[in-house]
């Protein structure tokens, strides 16, 4: 068996002194001309430099990862450029307490976003706009609508009554007629109660100094709205820099610096929550760069315990680290 192995580690044995001669000699002379290496690898710095300056590039797009020819990456290029809406988009969540607050704050919010082309190059509510608003009653069920055109019948000589005068006085004196009228034996005026109910409520509040609205919705509907109807969101196209780190921080940054202003916040009976490609690609990288950043001091602190341990010098741990 030692036979066999005896040619190979001898052949290993001449490799290993020719390579340390090899060394040796390098050393030597690059010693012997010191100030023509380091004038030799400044220049071949300068010039790499130079050449990866102007030939390579870096972004944080990360569709650019894989091949734009790839079958997939083609097929979500043709499906971005026919729906432009869907591609690195913040996705804005309105909950509110009502269904008017959620469609009053989806309002707000989408002036303030369109106010702001330089975060925000486009906004789209679904389900929302002067289309919805126009001929939304078109989308309900026949029972649904007939129910609704019953209830508004019902409650025309309030609306009557209001478009009169709408004021807080202009209800107070239709509410003090209603209830003299009931209880000298007039006609009943129906969902008076619950009406009366809200007022309560509202009153209350204000007394104890909190936030509380009128459900005129609920009132109108005969019942709360559910919590699809309660539910708006907004869809936007942020304006990404991807020669940033965090491509969509800037545009996030604004809108929740919109969000606390406009007091959009569970004391004012809005809930809103983000999602969407560009929030959750800006926390990816985010969490990347944090872990990476930690890494890289963890091996540069163990390195520098070896180096030290090893050539107890400073000069050439100093060097071996610049090198």
């Amino acid at each position: 068996m030692n036979s066999i192995w005896q040619p190979v580690d001898h052949l290993l044995r001449a490799l290993g002194r020719r390579y340390m001669k090899g060394l040796l000699w390098l050393v030597e002379r690059s010693h012997a001309h010191a100030r023509m290496v380091l004038a030799l690898t400044l220049a071949l710095f300068l010039a790499a430099s130079y050449y990866s300056a102007t030939h390579f590039s870096m972004d944080t797009d990360t569709s650019g990862i894989l091949s734009r020819d790839l079958p997939f990456q083609r097929l979500e290029h043709s499906y971005h450029q026919a729906f432009p809406q869907t591609g690195n988009t913040l996705v804005v969540v309105i909950d509110g307490d009502t269904s008017a607050l959620a469609a009053s704050a989806l309002e707000r919010l989408e002036a303030w976003v369109r106010a702001h082309p330089a975060e925000f190059s486009a906004a789209y509510a679904p389900g929302g706009g002067e289309f919805f608003q126009r001929n939304g009653l078109l989308f309900l069920d026949k029972p649904d609508l007939q129910n609704l055109a019953n209830r508004i019948v019902d409650a025309q000589p309030l609306i009557a009554s209001l478009s009169r005068d709408p004021s807080l006085k202009g209800l107070l004196d239709l509410l003090d007629a209603a209830m003299r009228q009931r209880r000298t034996g007039g006609q009943r005026i129906a969902g008076l109660a619950p009406l009366l109910d809200q007022m309560t409520q509202a009153v209350r509040a204000q007394i104890d100094g909190r936030y509380h609205e009128v459900r005129w919705g609920a009132l109108m509907a005969g019942g709360d709205a559910s919590a699809s109807e309660r539910q708006r969101f907004l869809i936007l196209d942020p304006v990404l820099d991807h020669a940033s780190l965090e491509p969509a921080a800037m545009p996030i940054r604004a809108l929740r610096a919109a969000v606390r202003d406009l007091g959009l916040d569970a004391a004012h009976g809005v809930h809103v929550g983000m999602t969407g490609d560009a929030l959750l690609d800006s926390e990816q990288i985010k969490t990347v760069s944090e872990g990476a950043g930690l890494a890289l001091g963890l091996t540069l602190g163990l390195e520098l315990i070896l180096l030290t341990i090893a050539l107890r010098s400073a000069r050439m741990v100093i060097g071996v680290l610049a090198s």
